[in-house]
């Protein structure tokens, strides 16, 4: 009985501290992001739930930026046009920024989606707000690390996947 009460009187605070008072909106967001990291066909799936997270709480800043990662990367895995998801992905990363500026996720998200147009100043200036804002998480540094790769600065690459590495050994 004792556990249970302090379960249920935490539970709030920690649905608050990731962003969204809706548990609801909160399991769907988890859920995402596991398909999401996951990659492959179930990215179609990822995409979904995290549309049905944005809708359920349209304030959850966390569920936009991964709804914006989800749609990016989706080209890689099933059958869309760059064309056809990036202007969405773009609208759902710009939202995550406004919805909360703090957050890391967004402007990684936003980050990632000017890389994919081959806006390098904007990409870069944004993943290195979001290491800024996070940085021990590893995917904003390899995502600065990919996109500097791609413009041939191989040298300025290198040390941000190294860190990337050292943040997660396993990260894809």
């Amino acid at each position: 009985g004792q556990l249970q009460v302090t379960l249920a009187g935490g539970g709030s605070r920690l649905l608050a501290a990731s962003g969204t008072r809706d548990a609801t909106a909160y399991d769907l967001y988890l859920k995402g992001m596991y398909l999401y990291r996951r990659r492959g066909t179930g990215i179609t799936e990822a995409i979904s739930t995290l549309e049905d997270a944005t809708v359920r709480d349209s304030t959850f800043a966390r569920a936009w930026a991964g709804l914006s990662n989800a749609l990016t990367v989706s080209p890689s895995y099933v059958s869309v046009r760059d064309g056809d998801v990036l202007p969405r992905a773009r609208a759902a990363a710009e939202r995550a920024v406004r919805l909360d500026s703090t957050l890391a996720d967004g402007h990684l998200a936003l980050g990632y989606v000017y890389a994919e147009q081959f806006q390098w100043k904007a990409a870069e200036s944004e993943l290195r707000r979001a290491i800024a804002l996070d940085p021990t998480a590893a995917e904003p540094r390899y995502r600065l690390g990919y996109a500097l790769m791609n413009q041939g600065r191989a040298l300025d690459a290198i040390p941000e996947l190294r860190g990337a590495e050292a943040q997660d050994p396993l990260y894809f």
